[in-house]
Formats: C-alpha cells, structure tokens, sequence
C-alpha cells in the first residue's frame, strides 16, 4: 500500500511520504520491543460503558482497503481523496493557514470546520449500538506519535471503525497513565475529510482524509482549544493474532 500511495507523486512528495514510512517502522521495531503482548492486554477494560461493544469483537484489530470503505458508504466515491500536510501536499499546512482545494484557509476557520464536523455525530446510545453488525468496518489500531526522528516512544492508542453512515467511532488508550475514552466523529461526503474527537468533549479535535486511515500510517492534524494546530503520526499496529505469527 505504501508503493501505491508513492505512486504518480512528485519527488518531494515521495521523499516526504518515504520518510514517513521510516519512521513508522522504526516506532514499530521500539514498540514491538518495550510493550511485547502488553500493547494488546486489556485494551478496552478503561471503558465504563459498553462503547459500541468494540471489546467483543477482535476483528476491530484488523483493517480495510480504501476500496472496502468506499463500497460501503452511500455516496459513490470512487477515487479516494489522499490527505497530505506537507508542502507541495493536497492540504498543506504552514502553521498558520490550510490549502485546501487549492484555497488558503486560516488555520483558525479550518479548526472551525472540523469541529462542527466532529460534533455532527448523530445522537444515539453507544452502548446499544452493537459494532458487530455489518455496517461498521474496522481501520484499526494506530499509535499516535510526533514526527521526526528523535520522537519518544508513543504511550497514546486509538482503535478506529467507521459505519455506513459515516460515523467514526472508537477507543482511546494512553498506556502511560491508564485512561481510556471513546472517541466519536463523522466523515464528510463530499471532501471525505473524516475528524473525531474523544466522546462527551469538543477538543482535541484530530482530523485527516478517510482514506488515510486505511494505510499503515498517516499524518494528522490535531486542533487544540488553547494550544493551536500541530501535526502528529498514526503509526498502524498490527492486530495480536498477527503480531504472534
């Protein structure tokens, strides 16, 4: 998946994307190491609700394709839209505006807007949404890191799935301190621009495109209330099953 994302992209693009990957396995190697079978112990017990029920199914572990997703969803995609924050990239981000769709968006009203896409969740009772039903499909478990080659090992997990309807929901761990959360979002159906925040909270509010969320890693952008916008790694961490092979 890494050589199909390369491919078609300008050399800057593919060096960016290549440093990426790196990273990403170079945090895996680490992580494989300091967490062994721990990283996949007790993932969900934090929870004090039944949040969809992701703990009674392993699959939510696994991952799908792009191609999977867009089958899945009403709204006859086709191609995937591939969310890139670097420069020269499809959403590049200077610290003070977004190009998007080839329009400057201040960073500010760009927040603005993954907020409210956050937030357009529709209203329901987790705990009587049952994820093993057909229409959730899972994206998997990714660690969340810094960018750049001295970042520390990474302590923050999310698990993701997304619904036929658009919903993404999921779990937050941080494996330092032992909180675990749910997180809940949506993705909108004409950027298919997909942002989530943690469940009952308006910040932070982590976004990226959905088909990011189907490939081994991704950058994000995470908004804060009170610390602005920065640009964080989901590094994709293989389910146990696999891990053990």
């Amino acid at each position: 998946m890494r050589s199909d994302l390369a491919a078609g992209r300008s050399d800057r693009r593919t060096t960016r994307q290549q440093a990426i990957g790196a990273q990403a396995d170079n945090l895996r190697s680490q992580m494989n190491q300091h967490y062994n079978d721990n990283l996949h112990q007790d993932f969900w017990s934090g929870l004090q609700t039944g949040h969809y029920y992701f703990d009674k199914n392993p699959i939510f572990w696994s991952w799908v394709g792009f191609s999977t997703v867009s089958r899945l969803m009403p709204w006859n995609w086709g191609e995937g839209r591939y969310y890139d924050y670097g420069s020269g990239g499809s959403s590049y981000y200077d610290g003070s505006t977004v190009m998007a769709d080839g329009t400057e968006v201040p960073v500010e009203e760009y927040a603005q807007q993954a907020e409210e896409l956050a937030l357009s969740v529709p209203e329901e009772n987790a705990e009587a949404s049952d994820a093993a039903s057909d229409e959730w499909l899972p994206l998997g478990v990714f660690a969340v890191a810094q960018e750049g080659e001295a970042a520390p090992m990474p302590s923050m997990f999310m698990q993701l799935a997304i619904r036929s309807d658009g919903v993404i929901a999921g779990t937050y761990q941080n494996k330092e301190t032992g909180e675990t959360a749910g997180l809940e979002g949506m993705v909108d159906q004409e950027s298919q621009r997909a942002a989530w925040t943690f469940t009952g909270r308006s910040t932070p509010i982590i976004e990226t495109g959905i088909q990011n969320l189907t490939m081994n890693e991704t950058q994000v952008l995470a908004h804060f209330a009170d610390k602005g916008t920065k640009t964080y790694l989901l590094v994709r961490v293989e389910n146990p099953e696999a891990s053990a092979k």
